[in-house]
């Protein structure tokens, strides 16, 4: 079962960053964009037409639109970086939503970027949902949200709650499994079983596709061999367990793979 323990190890290790190096990074990208919000601020309280003059969202808590529970004002253009815990994704869901459908909108970036990152949904706008769904997810432990209103009608906006939540995205990135096929394992009942592990129990809870979680792996079957199946290889939760539950296939007898173990 070493082979689960390495993925999850990999995992920790690339999610092990402070929230305080992470709010720099943010700080940093961010500074020319805040420093012209700042200098408007000066007569409004902190806040730019409504938008927050922090707009840096940790871990959970709940933003409103601008003005809330008034009207919205016109010409707004608001920017919401939300930021999970180390090791989670960004959850948010809609308590209130009221736009003038169609000409204002709200953006949900999968990323803090919104000219790189990927967009999960628009709301309002050309081609935007009229309703939001029940909840939406990040894939990384950031999030970017925002929100742009036209120069004539104004509404009640929108309120959400956003919060840190593990899912079944683990290291919500690329996850490369490697599974030892080798006598080392003790039995062909073991190696089964651990099988029946990864299908039935780590990987049933993953959202498999190529544009969401993609899974490689690698069945070591010999000292300098190895079955590998590629990322694009699995484009469904389904396959990637088929195939898993399939090696005993390539492995009718652990025992006898046995040149040398793996580390």
């Amino acid at each position: 079962m070493r082979a689960i323990f390495f993925l999850l190890c990999m995992c920790w290790a690339v999610h092990h960053i402070s929230c305080s190096s992470l709010k720099r990074k943010l700080s940093s990208r961010k500074q020319g964009f805040l420093t012209e919000i700042q200098e408007k601020n000066s007569k409004r309280g902190g806040f730019y037409n409504g938008c927050p003059e922090d707009n840096d969202f940790w871990t959970q808590g709940q933003i409103s639109s601008p003005f809330w529970p008034q009207n919205y004002h016109n010409n707004e253009s608001c920017y919401y970086y939300i930021n999970a815990e180390q090791g989670a994704v960004v959850k948010i869901v809609f308590t209130h939503f009221d736009l003038e459908l169609c000409c204002d909108y709200i953006t949900i970036y999968d990323g803090a970027a919104s000219g790189k990152s990927r967009v999960i949904a628009q709301l309002g706008g050309q081609g935007g949902a009229t309703q939001p769904q029940s909840a939406y997810y990040s894939t990384t432990n950031q999030m970017l949200v925002t929100f742009m209103s036209n120069p004539t009608v104004t509404k009640s906006g929108f309120q959400f709650t956003y919060s840190s939540v593990t899912t079944a995205r683990p290291c919500n990135r690329d996850i490369s499994i490697s599974i030892n096929g080798m006598d080392s394992v003790g039995s062909q009942s073991n190696f089964v079983q651990q099988l029946r592990f990864l299908a039935q129990n780590l990987v049933a809870s993953w959202d498999v596709g190529l544009d969401k979680v993609r899974v490689g792996m690698n069945l070591i079957v010999d000292d300098d061999y190895a079955v590998v199946w590629k990322y694009n290889d699995f484009k469904t939760t389904d396959q990637v367990q088929f195939a898993i539950l399939g090696m005993t296939d390539d492995v009718p007898n652990v025992l006898a793979n046995n040149n040398s173990d793996f580390a």
